[in-house]
């Protein structure tokens, strides 16, 4: 790309207004630049692979919006994952609240998508609607693969007869 550099741009290679009664002219516009302009425009959308269009004036954003989510890999949704670049991958997910007994083995949680080499870590939450529940129960990782997780949950309630009802929110981040 380049600045305008037709006779009366300013020293700035930039666009000046004229004034007639001070006798200034404003900045010729060449073909030159404009064929710039239009080109670096054009690149866009055609870099993301959209046929050219000129009843559809949305083009450059949609080019801008489809090579930013190239850059990104992933699943939006209630369980999902985003690809940053670099190969750092971040999942989620959420397990739906039902009646559990006071310990409870949620089991292997497999994430959306295997983790190429690594899990980093996986952070568990609580999701219940039982503000007692938030007060007494637990909620933690046991163990931790490439491919899943095994999760548990439980009380430090005596009472193991008791049932509650919670589900689980979890992230995890890997390569």
């Amino acid at each position: 790309m380049h600045k305008i550099d037709s006779p009366n741009a300013d020293a700035s290679n930039e666009f000046r207004d004229g004034d007639p009664i001070l006798g200034q002219d404003a900045t010729e516009v060449w073909s030159k630049f404009l064929n710039t302009i239009q080109r670096e425009l054009v690149a866009i959308p055609v870099a993301a692979g959209i046929a050219l269009d000129d009843e559809d004036d949305t083009q450059v954003l949609q080019g801008i919006l489809a090579l930013v989510a190239a850059m990104f890999g992933g699943v939006a949704g209630a369980n999902g994952y985003l690809t940053l670049p670099g190969g750092i991958i971040i999942q989620w997910g959420i397990i739906s609240p039902a009646s559990h007994m006071i310990s409870y083995d949620f089991g292997w949680v497999n994430y959306p998508v295997p983790f190429p080499n690594n899990a980093f870590c996986v952070i568990p939450a609580l999701l219940t609607s039982e503000t007692a529940a938030l007060m007494d129960n637990f909620i933690g990782v046991r163990g931790a693969s490439s491919a899943a997780f095994r999760l548990q949950a439980g009380t430090n309630l005596q009472d193991t007869s008791s049932t509650r009802v919670f589900g689980a929110y979890w992230l995890a981040i890997g390569n």
